[in-house]
């Protein structure tokens, strides 16, 4: 097993989630008054509180382990890269919606993906064969300073 290095967890932040359970309590209200039907209003109660109960969980974890990088949008998606294929890794500002179309995992307009759970703060990855990652942060510069102290580990000297 390889020893964690560095990590980062970030959550959907809280206002989100109290303007995700407002609007899923008027939804439910508005359709349950609209449809005069118990079974047709706890259908769309369940499907609300599967939306709040998701964005309640959602978290973007950035682990450095040894030899990788550990990118997790639970519950959804899990993805490694080996810090032998990064070539540099940098803090940034980037900009969600105009670059990747949203906050999410997202493919970027001109190639590379995004994982991010909000805000315009991240670390830029570049990995060979010109290929590009932004893993989101509110504090991208231990991030970005681990994964260099993991591509120094893992480069062979000369």
């Amino acid at each position: 097993m390889r020893a964690e290095v560095f990590r980062q967890v970030q959550r959907v932040p809280r206002a989100w989630r109290v303007v995700a359970a407002g609007v899923g309590a008027a939804v439910v209200g508005w359709v349950g008054v609209g449809l005069g039907d118990a079974t047709g209003a706890t259908a769309v109660a369940v499907a609300v509180a599967a939306v709040v109960a998701f964005a309640t969980a959602a978290r973007l974890e950035a682990s450095v382990l040894d030899d990788r990088i550990e990118i997790r949008w639970f519950p959804l998606w899990r993805r490694t890269i080996a810090l032998g294929d990064v070539e540099a890794a940098e803090a940034v500002r980037y900009h969600p919606l105009r670059e990747f179309g949203g906050w999410g995992i997202r493919w970027g307009w001109r190639g590379g993906w995004a994982y991010s759970i909000a805000g315009d703060l991240g670390v830029d990855l570049r990995l060979r064969g010109d290929r590009r990652v932004v893993i989101g942060s509110r504090d991208p510069e231990p991030l970005a300073a681990a994964i260099d102290d993991g591509i120094e580990r893992v480069r062979p000297s000369h």
